[in-house]
């Protein structure tokens, strides 16, 4: 029977990793404090270039604003930075010129990779502030990230959410990527000095609530039936939750909530968990060159980001040329494989021959984020000649 030599090249162009900017321990992008608290971030700390992450990044500037807030448009220049008491607000009790500080929206001076404040500073108490942070690698990348912080009375507990191990997760600006699995979400609640740990996390019960999100709409689900563990530290949201949930919503706020003794006030950690979508876009093209009757087959566009073009001769074996791009995002894997008519798969690997069996062949190429989700794309349909004569006895001789 004779037999079909591919050989198989590639070219991947490397792009550089995205920063990944967080504020608080575990990245939750909503939080509580109290006006008795101070109100520590610290993207110094918990940010990381990850193609470097031995290298910590270089600069950090800060904005503040209301919530609803908008903040001034490019090339405007606003700064806006908090009093050292609250005698220098006057006596006047209103909001003035909004922002956090009463001058109105702004960038602060602050150029810390760290920002503590009490939160008694604040112009109003008891609405929700965004303090945002960019920052840039040595490289000149820049990323950051913003943190809805609420402002309650007295002194309630400080939460973290995380997941759990924190590398299931991608930190993204308001949100952490995940695949649709089982999903672990740990929370925690720092104890300060001079204050008085209660049940095993510091902070007694702790119950969470899960709620889809849609644009606008934030609505509480029932995860009782996919879902383990709501009333303890570790969330587990099972493979289930995906089927259920993940045809109407792809993302989901996981709130954790607790009460200190003798406290009113909630502490409060909001975590959003969005779906990660399989990478797409681009073009991916296929080609065939019949190399002595110069016959023309006709050319196939799809979606994708990779090309492939394959040769078929009778003087020589069928070369197949795969060069691999990206446009505009990290793609770190990519797979060939070859399908027969009958669903057999062969694995087409880089800087080898592949030797495939005498069939209609389909090509296929497949492309992963980060994180594992996989797009794939039909890029060929081989269909093998009959050797010549000459070449049947050249096959002979050997």
């Amino acid at each position: 029977m004779a037999s079909c030599v591919i050989t198989g090249e590639s070219g991947v162009n490397v792009g550089k990793s995205d920063l990944v900017v967080v504020a608080v321990k575990g990245g939750a992008p909503r939080i509580r404090r109290g006006t008795l608290q101070t109100l520590n971030l610290n993207p110094g700390h918990f940010s990381f270039d990850p193609d470097y992450p031995e290298i910590p990044l270089v600069s950090f500037t800060w904005q503040c604003r209301e919530e609803g807030e908008e903040l001034p448009s490019e090339g405007e220049k606003v700064t806006s930075d908090p009093p050292t008491s609250r005698e220098e607000y006057g006596t006047g009790q209103g909001h003035e010129g909004g922002g956090c500080w009463g001058q109105g929206p702004g960038m602060m001076s602050n150029a810390s990779p760290n920002f503590s404040i009490s939160v008694n500073l604040f112009r109003t108490p008891y609405i929700t502030y965004k303090i945002e942070v960019a920052t840039r690698s040595k490289d000149g990348r820049t990323s950051g990230t913003g943190v809805e912080v609420e402002m309650v009375e007295g002194d309630p507990p400080t939460l973290t959410s995380a997941c759990s191990p924190p590398w299931i997760c991608r930190q993204v600006e308001g949100a952490q990527l995940v695949n649709p699995q089982k999903l672990i979400l740990e929370s925690g609640c720092v104890v300060e000095a001079g204050e008085e740990a209660v049940g095993e996390d510091g902070c007694g019960k702790v119950p969470l609530n899960v709620a889809g999100v849609a644009g606008s709409l934030i609505q509480p689900l029932d995860v009782m039936d996919v879902a383990i563990g709501l009333n303890q530290r570790k969330l587990a949201l099972l493979d289930d939750f995906w089927v259920k949930f993940g045809s109407q919503f792809r993302t989901f706020d996981v709130q954790v909530t607790a009460t200190r003794p003798g406290e009113t006030s909630e502490g409060l950690a909001l975590q959003r968990i969005r779906i990660n979508e399989a990478p797409v876009g681009g073009t991916c093209t296929a080609e065939v060159i019949q190399d002595i009757h110069k016959e023309e087959e006709e050319e196939e566009e799809e979606e994708g980001s990779f090309e492939v073009e394959v040769r078929v001769g009778r003087e020589e074996p069928p070369t197949l040329i795969v060069t691999a791009l990206t446009e505009g995002f990290e793609i770190p894997k990519y797979s060939f494989f070859a399908t027969t008519e009958r669903g057999e798969k062969v694995t087409l690997t880089f800087s080898s021959k592949v030797i495939l069996p005498y069939a209609n062949l389909t090509l296929w190429a497949g492309v992963s984020d980060q994180l594992g989700a996989e797009n794939l794309y039909m890029t060929a349909v081989v269909i093998p000649l009959l050797p010549s004569q000459e070449l049947f006895k050249e096959y002979q001789t050997r």
